[in-house]
């Protein structure tokens, strides 16, 4: 998937991001590999600034977290037995957010029950990696997803 953004008549800061919902067994038993170590702003303490672990992360509550990687990320999903690699493109951050229990009572649009069902990988330009687009000029944003497995 491929989406590019021209600015119009004024500068513009550019900050985009597709919404993507990946399908897995249960969010609460992936694993997620590339993040590594990544600083990140944490959107369920008001952007707060934080570092993951050296080790592969895990979601264990609501989730909403903008992180400083732009490489290729996976996600390990030992209840479907495969794995789901992000290939980003143009992008400053990834982020990686589901709204647990917590929160999913209050969103419209996802059944209570279908929070376990999915993480939302996004690869984006966001915060202070957004990218400056002069009138008439673009950027484009991309990713490709892969299922191995």
């Amino acid at each position: 998937m491929d989406l590019t953004l021209t600015a119009g008549s004024r500068p513009v800061e550019l900050e985009a991001a597709p919404h993507t919902y990946l399908a897995v067994g249960d969010v609460r038993e992936i694993e997620i590999l590339g993040l590594e170590g990544a600083a990140y702003l944490d959107n369920t303490r008001d952007l707060a600034a934080d570092v993951l672990p050296e080790e592969p992360p895990r979601l264990t509550a609501s989730t909403d977290r903008i992180t400083e990687a732009t490489g290729e990320v996976t996600v390990v999903d030992p209840v479907l037995g495969r794995r789901l690699v992000s290939t980003p493109r143009g992008t400053s951050r990834t982020v990686v957010w589901n709204p647990w229990d917590t929160l999913v009572t209050g969103m419209a649009d996802i059944p209570d029950a279908d929070w376990p069902r999915f993480v939302c990988l996004e690869p984006a330009v966001a915060k202070d990696g957004f990218v400056a687009l002069e009138p008439g000029a673009s950027h484009r944003l991309g990713v490709t997803y892969r299922i191995e497995g």
